[in-house]
């Protein structure tokens, strides 16, 4: 055999039989010569070898963020090599940077699943930025790695570019909030604009409908336009909750929120949740189906309902936006409150770096004189050397200084904001006034950089901390202005719904003397247009009152929507009584008037129910200052439980058993002073008073204690609810039948000062009820076979490409089923390759 730069001789090792082996690292070509002894030159045969080097693998990678979720990252892709892989690996570091610059990095590595005997296959993973607890400013960097399993060379790898995920700094995150809170807030504004004109489109149209006898294809065309402006408003609506949700997260996500404002933002999305309840929804789906009947008395049923919701929506809408704004500035004060803090410590931290470069500098002055040497000349290039490098430290410090001389600048300016931004409010917070600690700040800023220039480092250093001090004094009075705010509105409110309720108190019984000089003044008596009048006066208080409401839920959260749902009820029916009267219907009037007092009962206990949550906050709110020595009892301690306070069975059983015989005591009460069951006297006539009685017969007093057990059946009747819920939830069972509506009925009866046999009756059921329940609650809780189980977090994860990833599993393994396993690695590939295009 001869090669190119040798010449072997082959041994036989059998008979007739040659063998030779040889490592080909590269291309070659060779001969075979044979001969023996009777044929010494024979012809040669000639071969070539062509070389195949393992080629390096290949990956293909394509990355998409999740639509719900920005942080969650999807990644899809293809691994490739000649003869299959060794490893695969996905791999990412996290670089961080602390408060003083001192930056670090966390490297993590992750094994993808690989079949190392497969040539071709795809990949699918996912990470979540959120679980990796990135502070602003911090940034990932992550890739794909591939190795292949070349066992001559050694494996070689190939990766994908490297991809990079940064968290948005502070002034990043600040200005990316500012323009998301600039945008719903133009968004809530647009809103209520297209609210108003709606009402007006309804009163329009709904005036076309009382003039003409039937409808025709001018008002079934303006129904149709206003049933599609209203879906756009609900369109606008629903998007305007889901883009204050993305914004709260958007916010909280690198910067912690102190509690308040958590829970403003919290009671700030029940009202965008709150906003359209699913009655409205379902009034425009109705109001759909009037389209093709266009029955005109119905419509115009319809129309004086949406306009209703209408205008509860405008308010809802209104007082979202004067919350949101708000908010806005609490968070700004309390923003800046935290800068000020930081720049103070950051100035102090400076003036004491300079105080210790002074005394340095002096230490080394008078070491100098003390230890002068012969050697002058060399003393004076040292001293020179220092000299030089005293400037570099003095221009550092210089350097310092103009930073924070321009973070203050920033600060500023931010104030400025607050102040503009608390203008826009129509009840301005008392935000301190702060222009002349500012200005001292930066004076002796600009005196701190002046001396480090001059390189009068004492003077500059006291500079320095008389402008930290006044950078705290400003932070200690934004925050103390914000704390401060909060304890008195929450004071005034508690005041302004307890007079509110007063006020209707005195409206209820005023409705109630109407009613009964309506059912009782006849139609043709001359008094009858003072009844109108009166009812107007009515009217007129109530409005009053809505004024008031209305302005007080601007402000606080904590009345809910229904509130002042129920109060424009309250202004429909009285308004509908007016006009009755007018028309000298008077049992139109007074079912108007009855049901005026229904919404005047129903909003006096939501208002107690809501003074209930605004003095348990208040409570909670008094903790005793560290040091002073007090104790700090628990609010509500030496009363009875509530009902939203002690969810249990048992609690709720015994506070029904005593709103039991209250109800018993009044019963017997009200007999004892010859009183019928609903209140009246036998003989007297209709609207009777007597003695500072009112209508009804019974005494202030008695009205007020009906009103408040009232209200205790229904925080009772709420709790069970509750109760009732987690017990589902727990998987027990849930006696009790019809006791959540017998309850609702006591309401009924107490609000409308009405205590009956049937009364005593449907209470002693409703024990019973609750008893059963007990006895349900008491065996969950004995019973090991049922447990409740914390719920743990889900990794977030995109169904859709999982399955799809499976699917492609499962066409990998039938793949590799169809290939015969005796082919050569050359025509496997080719199978492979042709499977996956018929894939594709």
């Amino acid at each position: 055999m001869h090669f190119s730069d040798s010449l072997l001789e082959l041994k036989p090792s059998a008979e007739n039989k040659f063998s030779f082996t040889k490592r080909f690292m590269q291309n070659a070509a060779y001969s075979i010569n044979t001969n023996n002894r009777f044929v010494q030159k024979a012809d040669s045969v000639n071969y070539s070898i062509n070389v195949i080097p393992d080629a390096y693998p290949v990956i293909e990678m394509h990355e998409k963020s999740d639509s719900l979720k920005k942080d969650i990252i999807y990644f899809s892709g293809n691994i490739k090599d000649d003869y299959g892989f060794n490893h695969f690996q996905f791999k990412y570091k996290v670089y961080s940077s602390d408060t003083s610059g001192t930056s670090t990095e966390k490297a993590q590595e992750y094994n993808m699943p690989l079949q190392a005997s497969q040539v071709t296959q795809p990949f699918v993973h996912y990470i979540d930025i959120s679980k990796m607890d990135l502070k602003p400013g911090d940034k990932v960097e992550y890739y794909f790695e591939v190795w292949d399993n070349d066992g001559v060379n050694g494996s070689k790898s190939a990766k994908t570019n490297i991809a990079v995920f940064k968290a948005p700094t502070l002034d990043e995150l600040e200005k990316a909030t500012d323009k998301n809170n600039a945008d719903l807030k133009n968004d809530l504004e647009q809103s209520l604009k297209k609210t108003k004109e709606l009402q007006k489109d309804i009163a329009d149209l709904n005036k076309k409908v009382l003039e003409k006898k039937q409808l025709g294809y001018d008002e079934k065309k303006q129904l149709e336009k206003l049933l599609k402006n209203q879906k756009e408003l609900e369109k606008k609506v629903d998007q305007l909750k889901q883009n204050n949700l993305q914004n709260n997260e958007e916010q909280n996500k690198y910067k912690p929120q102190n509690e308040s404002i958590l829970e403003k933002q919290k009671e700030l999305e029940k009202l965008f949740e709150n906003m359209m309840t699913p009655e409205m929804k379902k009034m425009f789906d109705e109001l759909q189906k009037l389209m093709d009947k266009m029955d005109k008395n119905k419509v115009q049923e319809t129309l004086e309902k949406l306009k209703l919701s209408d205008k509860d929506i405008e308010k809802e809408l209104d007082r979202t936006l004067e919350q949101f704004k708000q908010m806005e500035v609490e968070q700004k004060m309390e923003d800046v409150a935290k800068k000020l803090d930081e720049l103070a410590k950051k100035q102090e931290e400076l003036s004491k770096e300079v105080d210790n470069k002074k005394a340095n500098e002096d230490k080394n002055k008078t070491d100098n004189k003390d230890n002068k040497t012969a050697e002058q000349k060399k003393q004076d290039d040292k001293n020179q050397s220092a000299e030089n490098k005293k400037e570099d430290a003095n221009k550092t410090a210089e350097q310092k200084q103009n930073e924070l001389t321009k973070s203050f600048d920033e600060i500023k300016k931010d104030i400025q904001k607050v102040q503009e931004l608390n203008k826009s409010l129509e009840n301005q917070l008392p935000v301190p006034d702060t222009k002349a600690q500012g200005q001292k700040a930066s004076q002796e800023q600009q005196n701190a950089s002046e001396q480090l220039q001059k390189n009068n480092k004492k003077n500059a250093s006291k500079s320095q901390k008389e402008a930290a001090e006044q950078m705290q004094q400003m932070s200690s009075q934004m925050q103390q202005a914000v704390d401060k705010m909060q304890e008195e509105k929450e004071g005034e409110d508690v005041e302004a719904v307890r007079q509110l309720m007063e006020n209707l108190l005195h409206v209820s019984f005023a409705q109630e003397d109407l009613d009964k000089d309506i059912k009782k003044t006849k139609t043709n008596d001359p008094r009858y247009t003072k009844l109108a009048q009166n009812q107007k006066q009515l009217q007129d208080d109530s409005k009053m009152i809505e004024d008031s409401l209305f302005a007080l839920s601007k402000r606080n959260p904590t009345i809910s929507a229904t509130i002042n749902r129920e109060i424009n009820a309250i202004q429909m029916n009285m308004g509908k009584a007016i006009s009755a009267l007018e028309e000298r219907n008077s049992g139109e009037a007074q079912v108007r008037g009855q049901n005026a007092m229904t919404s005047i009962n129903n909003l006096a206990l939501m208002l107690n129910e809501a003074l209930e949550k605004m003095e348990a906050q208040l409570k909670a709110q008094m903790k005793p200052k560290p040091g002073s020595g007090g104790s700090c009892k628990k609010p509500g301690s030496g009363k009875k439980p509530s009902p939203s306070s002690s969810p249990s069975m048992s609690n709720m059983r015994k506070m029904q058993e005593q709103l039991n015989k209250q109800i018993e005591q009044m019963k017997k009460m009200l007999e004892q002073q010859g009183k019928e069951p609903d209140g009246k006297k036998p003989g007297d006539k209709p609207g009777q008073q007597k003695g500072g009685m009112n209508p009804y017969g019974n005494t202030p007093g008695e009205s007020e204690s009906l009103a408040k057990m009232a209200a205790e059946q229904e925080a009772i009747r709420r709790s069970v609810q509750e109760a009732m819920q987690k017990m589902k939830k727990d998987g027990g069972q849930q006696p009790g039948g019809d006791m959540m509506s017998k309850m609702e009925e006591t309401e009924t009866d107490l609000v409308n000062k009405r205590i009956t046999q049937e009364t005593i009756k449907r209470q002693q059921e409703i024990m019973t009820k609750l008893l059963e329940s007990e006895k349900a609650e008491r065996q969950q809780e004995e019973d090991e076979k049922r447990k409740s189980n914390e719920a743990k977090t889900q990794d977030y994860a995109n169904p859709a490409v999982f399955l799809e990833y499976q699917k492609m599993k499962e066409k990998e393994t039938e793949l590799l089923k169809t290939i015969p396993a005796d082919l050569t690695p050359y025509y496997r590939q080719k199978v492979n390759q042709y499977f996956n295009a018929v894939e594709k």
